[in-house]
């Protein structure tokens, strides 16, 4: 035991140690090994499988056209039935001789009629007979009626269903005979079922399917047979109707399998004590599976012959130019790069794997380069930060001096005006309070009405005081008023309006302006939903609309809200509605 273990672990060493390209070979060839017997198995098993499954299928197929014969003879019994009662048989039965001619030939005709609608109805029925025993006198199908002198050859047999060489006969009599002894009935019906119309509708179970189908008598004779045609196909059929019969002198079941050349399934009908028996090609099981074999065995034989020549080939293909590659890997002095001047598929990886290298090279200096921006641009934030500080103390300078000189006016509208930037550059959080956004608008507004002087009036409502110290995101009121005297009412001469309305109410904060401008067209509603659906940022217009929307939908989600439409007066309006206050209110840069 000890020295098997010390042979394996040879062998193992010695599997390591072999190259790349002997390790592929001998796994490849252990795959193909194992798919070969795997294939060998795989067709055993569906060749056990498809046989039964085909088994089943013929059980099924069988079990159903015997269940539609037995229904066709059913419903050809039950039409006899409903015959037999029938007053006007029971007319010709018992007052034939008080009838006039006429009468007698109406009555036989339309006797006649209703015996050929049985046969049209079933396609299996061959022929219809009444037979008035008291008359002497019977009709069918074939003919209206006729009366017979020597009536010895009508039905005598009691039975309901008789079997003959090459027919099945169904009997119905009134009155109802149960015994051979029995008084002769006055007259009965009887359907025949001959060999051309069994053979017919046996042909309509085939359809093209493949096989043979026969109706056995209980002696096991042929009634009737489809799809025999070929000499070969009779021979098979004698074999298979010899082992039946066999069986069936060994007292066989109801059920009959036969199996061999030919798959065979033998159903036992009990209302007419037939057989049927359905002969299935067994080459149509084997012959599948016998091509999935061979078709296997080439696939591995032309798998095997492929890899014998590709090792052959890849040596020289594949390998080198592998080892060309770790080579120039580990050759530091050379940059890494790999020269070759052959033109073969590993150029294109040559090529690759240098320009990789070039990439790698260009960003490492990338990222120094990046490092000495980001050391300039903190320079250039501290240099930003100390401008705008700068501008509103000059203009708080300005302001004190004009109101030293008394200029009430200048001196409101520099302290308004230096108001507005500190606003915007004191800010330092991502939340305001509502008043503090309210008072900047009003340095806006004021800064506005002094430009345009009374052509345009601003009416704005007093905001609630509860609303007044609630949080907001900032700069997101003002943009809506300087959008409406920009692209309002900008250019109007006089009587310019802007209505601002400020409401709250069930934690929901309404901003509402309207202005009396030029109005806004479908267009420009639809390319501003648009523009609110992209949700797209401009650094260039950091106070337009969509940055407003985009603001809000990230801070508030679906509690934030902007519309833009047209007022029927004349116009635009602008609604902006938020809720705060409650506890669900989100955070977000703005």
């Amino acid at each position: 035991m000890a020295l098997v273990k010390v042979e394996w672990e040879n062998v193992m060493k010695k599997l390591k140690n072999l190259r790349i390209m002997y390790k592929i070979f001998l796994g490849v060839l252990a795959i193909c090994v194992c798919f070969f017997t795997v294939i060998m198995i795989g067709s055993a098993r569906s060749k056990a499988r498809l046989r039964d499954e085909v088994t089943k299928n013929i059980d099924s197929r069988s079990l159903f056209w015997c269940s539609e014969l037995n229904r066709q003879i059913d419903m050809i019994c039950m039409e006899q039935s409903n015959l037999l009662g029938d007053s006007a048989l029971q007319e010709i039965n018992v007052l034939w001789q008080k009838m006039g001619r006429y009468e007698q030939i109406s009555k036989m005709r339309n006797l006649s009629e209703r015996l050929i609608q049985i046969k049209l109805i079933h396609d299996i029925v061959s022929d219809v007979t009444v037979y008035f025993f008291n008359q002497s006198i019977s009709a069918s199908t074939n003919r209206q009626w006729e009366r017979s002198e020597d009536i010895s050859g009508w039905p005598e047999c009691v039975e309901r269903i008789q079997i003959e060489e090459d027919a099945i006969l169904l009997t119905g009599w009134f009155p109802f005979r149960l015994r051979q002894e029995d008084v002769r009935s006055g007259y009965c019906i009887q359907a025949r079922l001959e060999r051309q119309e069994l053979e017919n509708y046996l042909d309509a179970f085939l359809q093209g399917e493949e096989g043979m189908l026969l109706l056995l008598d209980p002696w096991g004779g042929v009634l009737a047979e489809a799809g025999v045609g070929s000499p070969e196909e009779r021979e098979i059929r004698e074999r298979m109707l010899a082992r039946v019969r066999e069986i069936m002198s060994e007292g066989g079941g109801e059920q009959i399998h036969l199996s061999g050349d030919h798959l065979a399934t033998c159903i036992y009908n009990q209302s007419t004590g037939c057989r049927l028996l359905y002969i299935y090609p067994h080459l149509m099981v084997e012959q599948p599976l016998r091509f999935l074999l061979v078709f296997n065995l080439v696939v591995v034989a032309l798998t095997l012959l492929f890899f014998f020549l590709f090792m052959l080939y890849a040596y020289r293909v594949f390998v080198e130019p592998v080892d060309k590659i770790l080579n120039a890997m580990g050759n530091h002095a050379r940059h890494f790069y790999i020269e070759e001047e052959k033109k073969d598929e590993f150029h294109y990886i040559y090529d690759q794997y240098n320009e990789m290298v070039s990439r790698i090279n260009h960003l490492t200096r990338e990222k120094l380069d990046a490092e000495y921006r980001i050391r300039l641009a903190q320079l250039r934030q501290l240099q930003y930060q100390i401008q705008p500080h700068f501008l509103y103390n000059s203009i708080f300078a300005i302001s004190r001096m004009a109101t030293l000189d008394e200029n009430e006016e200048i001196a409101e509208f520099t302290k308004n005006l230096g108001q507005y930037y500190q606003y915007i550059t004191k800010l330092n959080s991502d939340r305001v309070q509502v008043g503090d956004e309210i008072g900047y608008l009003k340095n806006y507004l004021y800064i506005q009405e002094t430009r345009f002087g009374d052509r345009i009036r601003v009416e704005m409502d007093e905001a609630p005081g509860q609303v007044l110290s609630l949080p907001i995101m900032p700069l997101i009121l003002q943009p809506l008023v300087e959008n409406a005297w920009e692209h309002g009412v900008k250019e109007v001469l006089s009587d310019g309006l802007i209505r601002i309305g400020v409401s709250y109410e069930a934690e929901i904060f309404t901003f509402c302006v309207e202005d009396n401008g030029k109005g806004i067209t479908d267009e420009e509603i639809l390319r501003i939903w648009e523009d609110f659906e992209r949700q797209e940022e401009n650094v260039d217009t950091i106070h337009g609309l969509s940055n407003v929307y985009g603001r809000i939908r990230r801070a508030y989600g679906e509690e934030g809200t902007l519309r833009v439409e047209r007022r029927e007066e004349g116009g635009t309006r602008t609604v902006l509605q938020i809720r705060i206050g409650g506890e669900d209110v989100q955070s977000a840069d703005y």
